[in-house]
């Protein structure tokens, strides 16, 4: 079985951390989850967001 290292994109990152690196509030956090423009994952109650799916949301946003 191959060890899988954890590398830079696959770290996970908070609604608040998340809306500090999109510059956000919460609510437009929410807005964009609701409209499918970031994926979330749900882990117990927590919403977590992984990295590279933030990083390609803020290169659409920026074409």
């Amino acid at each position: 079985m191959e060890n899988k290292k954890s590398s830079p994109n696959n770290k996970y990152l908070t609604r608040q951390e998340t809306a500090d690196y999109l510059r956000c509030s919460l609510s437009s956090l929410h807005r964009m989850v609701n409209n499918g423009i970031l994926p979330c994952r749900k882990v117990g109650r927590k919403s977590l967001f992984l990295l590279s799916d933030v990083e390609n949301v803020v290169q659409t946003l920026n074409v």
